[in-house]
């Protein structure tokens, strides 16, 4: 494998926006690396929500520079023995808890040179059992954008975690899903791809959520404003959504909802 690193960094966390820990990651970071790039993903994961921030990696795919480290910090079991884990997909790195933070990405955007190492710092001073962010997360991803692995434990790995991901159940003449995310507009995202529509024509998929029945459409403008519809997304996942509105709130759509795509 080679070991090479841009000193661009991307972070994804569930640390809110009223507190000062994102400030203090960026700041220790660049205290290893003050050359760093750092670019903010969000900050505004569901506390400990998993596979809210699985989901949200997923979708950064390739939209940024060869060799980028994307630090993922949603952490529920922060202070345990849980491992921290260097991946390669493709061109980029990720910096994570081994919780099944990595599971989108492996189930549905798994490169040929997907690697997981087990990554620790050689040196611990003072580490907090309650903001591993700062303690061990920062300097690990400063020193890795410096390529200073001589500061770094790296171990190949071969066990991992991985969430229990439910798939959807296709029939001949209808696919059973649930949603899985819903977005800040109100878009609630469903367990079906792309890739589970092959052959079939889009535009003539139904909908079936709860007792309403809603319609394929390509984009949003094409349903009149505060009309629902069914899309595939940016992220080629079928999406509900309402155009100019929130689906989430009109519907009172929650994470695990069931619903039936209709095949014709």
């Amino acid at each position: 494998m080679d070991f090479k690193f841009s000193h661009y960094i991307t972070i994804t966390t569930d640390f809110g926006y009223k507190d000062s820990f994102v400030g203090i990651v960026k700041g220790v970071i660049l205290k290893h690396n003050p050359y760093a790039t750092i670019i903010d993903i969000t900050h505004d994961i569901s506390p400990q929500n998993i596979i809210e921030g699985a989901i949200s990696i997923f979708t950064l795919k390739d939209s940024f520079p060869p060799n980028t480290i994307h630090l993922v910090i949603i952490d529920p079991t922060v202070g345990s023995s849980r491992d921290i884990i260097l991946v390669k997909n493709g061109k980029y790195w990720f910096v994570l808890p081994d919780n099944g933070l990595i599971s989108f990405i492996y189930f549905f955007d798994k490169k040929e040179n997907f690697s997981v190492y087990n990554i620790d710092l050689k040196e611990k001073n003072n580490i907090s059992y309650t903001f591993h962010g700062r303690d061990v997360f920062a300097p690990i991803v400063g020193f890795l954008s410096a390529n200073k692995l001589e500061k770094l434990i790296v171990e190949k790995k071969e066990n991992f975690s991985l969430l229990n991901i439910n798939y959807p159940k296709k029939e001949k003449k209808f696919i059973e899903g649930e949603i899985i995310y819903i977005d800040h507009f109100g878009n609630a995202f469903l367990n079906i791809r792309k890739e589970n529509l092959n052959d079939i024509e889009l535009k003539n998929l139904k909908c079936i959520y709860g007792e309403n029945i809603i319609n394929f459409y390509e984009s949003y403008y094409l349903v009149n404003k505060g009309e629902p519809l069914l899309l595939l997304n940016s992220f080629d996942f079928l999406e509900l959504a309402i155009n100019n509105g929130n689906f989430s709130k009109e519907y009172n759509a929650q994470i695990g909802d069931k619903v039936i795509i209709e095949l014709k």
